[in-house]
């Protein structure tokens, strides 16, 4: 399993390629059961993650993505390592 920290690098990646992420993604790809909280965690740190409730097939669930302003975020953590 891995652990939290390695899933939110991973998933904040996913998420600067520009790629939505919805929790069967960060399950299948990532392993991640509880992307919510990895969510949380890089709102936290101050990344601009926009949710949309999609519904397809009977099911709804969230769907995650950078709003367009993370470049700015890119700027403000300078050379910091993601």
């Amino acid at each position: 399993m891995v652990e939290a920290d390695s899933q939110r690098r991973m998933i904040l990646m996913h998420l600067l390629r520009g790629e939505p992420i919805t929790p069967r993604a960060a399950l299948d790809l990532y392993g991640c059961l509880c992307l919510g909280a990895r969510i949380y965690d890089l709102r936290e740190q101050g990344w601009p993650i926009k949710t949309e409730m999609v519904a397809r097939a009977g099911k709804r669930y969230a769907e995650y993505r950078l709003s367009p302003t993370w470049e700015q975020k890119i700027l403000d953590i300078g050379g910091r390592r993601l």
